[in-house]
């Protein structure tokens, strides 16, 4: 009878907790839904910018929308480090999408936040683990050739010749 006791209690508290999430990602939804009904107004703005805005609030709003991007998504990240074609892209602009896009993934954190641990600690342990090695490769790729250290060795040394006092 303990063990239904527990199992029950445990149950309920998982319940609770999901309709917590639930009920706190309502707002984020609203800012959400407001951010992008207010881009849809915007004449100016490219449908393929809207479509995108539209797409990630709708990957967002399912809960398996993050680990997928994580399962899917590490080998990228994984070239992209061990490449170093991982640079920051700083736009002298923001794109007017951005705050459409930010409230969706607020919204999704706060509806599935540990889902969201999970899966960010798993892709934050990957790259801590492959950086180490794109700096080693990195490094190898810019060993200098043979020639280039026995040239530099050679004009140092001439150096040094011609400026000792005599």
């Amino acid at each position: 009878m303990h063990e239904f006791i527990t199992a029950a209690l445990i149950a309920a508290a998982i319940y609770c907790y999901w309709i917590l999430c639930r009920k706190r990602s309502l707002e984020k939804r609203r800012v959400a839904a407001r951010l992008l009904s207010e881009l849809e107004s915007k004449s100016d703005v490219p449908e393929a910018r809207k479509d995108k805005a539209f797409d990630f609030y709708r990957l967002f709003s399912r809960w398996h929308a993050l680990p997928m991007m994580t399962f899917l998504g590490f080998p990228f990240v994984i070239y992209g480090v061990l490449s170093g074609e991982m640079a920051s892209h700083t736009a002298k602009k923001k794109p007017v999408e951005d705050d459409a896009m930010n409230a969706s993934w607020q919204m999704y954190v706060a509806r599935n936040p540990i889902t969201t641990v999970i899966c960010l600690t798993f892709m934050s342990t990957v790259i801590a683990i492959m950086t180490p090695f794109a700096v080693l490769m990195n490094k190898v790729r810019l060993i200098p050739a043979v020639a280039d250290v026995v040239r530099n060795a050679y004009e140092s040394s001439d150096r040094h010749r011609h400026s000792r006092p005599r």
